[in-house]
């Protein structure tokens, strides 16, 4: 194999690595958190968590292809369309259990009650899609 080649599998290596080990920690952390929140009934550290936690793995996610535009040149562009069109709706699904925590009737939201009835999983997606698109918008121009 090439040199170019090896160093490369060794950097995908290590970045897999890394993610794991961060990934088994956030699990952990949030299991902390859930006997956190059994114990002391306050839920409000483990749902800031759990809209987090995606947003941070979805941008770290990104950090690869961000850096193959890094090393382009041309000039910096935001993709407007795609931070518009993926961007926001993903950002309401992401904050709706925010605005919860914080005191707001989400309730009366737009498709708040269908996304509080399929679980967790729909907030952990939207916050996967953004946190990946946060550094995904950004493009160099030739």
């Amino acid at each position: 194999m090439k040199r170019n080649s090896m160093k490369r599998i060794a950097i995908y290596l290590i970045y897999s690595v890394v993610m794991i080990s961060i990934i088994s920690l956030g699990f952990k952390y949030q299991n902390y958190l859930d006997n956190e929140a059994q114990q002391t009934y306050k839920i409000s550290s483990t749902l800031i968590f759990a809209v987090m936690f995606p947003l941070i793995l979805g941008i770290l996610f990104s950090v690869p292809s961000f850096y193959r535009n890094f090393r382009k040149h041309g000039t910096w562009k935001i993709d407007w369309v795609k931070l518009c069109i993926i961007g926001i709706p993903t950002l309401y699904i992401v904050f709706i259990p925010l605005l919860m925590v914080l005191g707001l009737n989400t309730i009366k939201l737009p498709f708040a009650m269908f996304l509080f009835n399929s679980g967790q999983i729909s907030f952990t997606i939207s916050g996967l899609v953004f946190g990946y698109l946060l550094l995904g918008v950004f493009e160099k121009n030739n």
